[in-house]
């Protein structure tokens, strides 16, 4: 699956409680409502509808940090790079048996 849905779905479910809780809190103050409480499907399903662009928009955000900071293997310092046959392990693993001290 990919990662720009995955955040778009974690996003989705608090968008649509955040637009639903603004849509109830306005709607006693529009003049025809008589009981706001009746309107709760409508709400719901305009909340739905309006969630779903916003969650993608705002997952297009937190997404933008994630692949800002990628670099290319030439482009990332020496200590970042991975290059294959370079050792891995610790310093301390490495000179253990040479009779070295690390510190």
């Amino acid at each position: 699956m990919n990662a720009r849905v995955i955040v778009t779905a974690i996003v989705f479910l608090p968008m649509v409680g955040i637009i639903s809780s603004v849509v109830m809190a306005v709607l006693p103050i529009l003049p025809g409502v008589v009981d706001p409480a009746a309107a709760y499907p409508i709400v719901l399903i305009l909340s739905i509808i309006l969630a779903l662009p916003a969650a993608i928009a705002l997952s297009g955000v937190l997404m933008r940090s994630r692949f800002a900071n990628r670099r290319t293997r030439e482009e990332a310092p020496p200590a970042l790079r991975y290059d294959e046959g370079r050792d891995e392990r610790p310093v301390a693993d490495r000179d253990e048996g040479k009779g070295k001290s690390v510190r």
